[in-house]
């Protein structure tokens, strides 16, 4: 997401919000956001505003995206019902959502799932949830957009912030 859209986003935040634009705050959250594309951003920007009278923080945007990809619960959903098949039948990995797939690959496939407490299972889940989802996200970004000159991981925090506050 380039600069320009991702300033009309904020803006729009802190219009609804009646906040002062810091342009600090605004270095931490490009730096954070601006790996999403434009319209999801601001399509949970938007759903952010409708459903809360608070400023959102990073995290708050970020699930809001994800959960557009594949909720939590729906991950959970498709797991129980992975245990749930009996021992001998089978599953095709079309049967599941990409994501819930690739969670239950992470935590040793059906076998290894079906050994797990509620409780454990919900945590190593939640801890791979985001993860994968963003990871799908982000994969889908790349392939709709070539992106040239990527920031390597060199850089330092002040030369980027630096560089955001110049434009």
């Amino acid at each position: 997401m380039s600069k320009k859209e991702f300033a009309q986003v904020m803006t729009y935040l802190y219009t609804a919000y009646s906040k002062q634009q810091n342009k600090l705050q605004m270095g931490v959250y490009y730096d954070l956001l601006g790996i999403y594309d434009h319209n999801s951003l601001a399509s949970a920007s938007k759903e952010w505003i409708e459903n809360s009278e608070f400023f959102p923080k990073i995290a708050d945007l970020i699930k809001i995206i994800q959960n557009k990809e594949i909720s939590f619960d729906q991950v959970m959903d498709e797991l129980h019902l992975v245990i749930s098949i009996p021992t001998g039948a089978s599953f095709k990995s079309s049967d599941i959502h990409e994501v819930s797939y690739q969670v239950l690959n992470t935590l040793g496939g059906k076998f290894g799932i079906s050994h797990l407490s509620e409780k454990e299972l919900q945590k190593q889940v939640r801890l791979k949830y985001k993860h994968v989802v963003n990871e799908k996200i982000l994969r889908l970004k790349d392939k709709a957009h070539k992106q040239i000159g990527k920031r390597t991981g060199t850089e330092s925090l002040g030369m980027i912030m630096s560089n955001f506050l110049e434009k």
